[in-house]
């Protein structure tokens, strides 16, 4: 069975739910655009927690690796 492994470069926030404020301030773009990057499906998918939403740290980490790569 593979054990999954932790990226040692990751930042802090990369393993936790961020506000998505917080997430469009991590990627330096209004929350406005942000949102609509989500709904586009740029961006992970929101987690919604009673009356708030929150994104996967983790999975943003992913995708501005991705990003980095290209």
């Amino acid at each position: 069975m593979d054990t999954p492994t932790i990226d040692p470069d990751a930042p802090e926030w990369a393993s936790r739910l961020l506000k998505v404020r917080e997430g469009a301030a991590i990627v330096g773009e209004n929350p406005s655009t942000f949102y609509r990057k989500i709904k586009s499906g740029i961006y992970p998918a929101r987690i919604y927690l009673g009356s708030s939403s929150r994104i996967p740290g983790w999975e943003l980490w992913d995708c501005i690796k991705a990003h980095a790569a290209r």
